[in-house]
């Protein structure tokens, strides 16, 4: 399966998102990250299966990931 350039952008921002440990440079990354997914689907709206399944996956995975270090965070 062929990943389209938006949605490798868009993991990369993710994944950028998890990486930083500046939480200014986090939300901005993040919502960032969900704004291009959030595009890609509404532009694409014929999507195949596996690559929506992907997009999907992607923003899941990500997002448990973040939410688990902000639990972890310590105010």
């Amino acid at each position: 399966m062929s990943v389209h350039p938006d949605i490798l952008e868009a993991q990369r921002f993710f994944e950028k998102a998890e990486a930083t440990s500046v939480p200014s440079i986090k939300v901005e990354m993040l919502k960032e990250a969900i704004h291009l997914v959030d595009l890609f689907r509404e532009e694409h709206p014929d999507i195949a299966e596996g690559t929506n399944t992907f997009i999907v996956n992607l923003r899941r995975s990500h997002t448990r990931r973040l939410i688990e270090q902000l639990v972890s965070l310590k105010r």
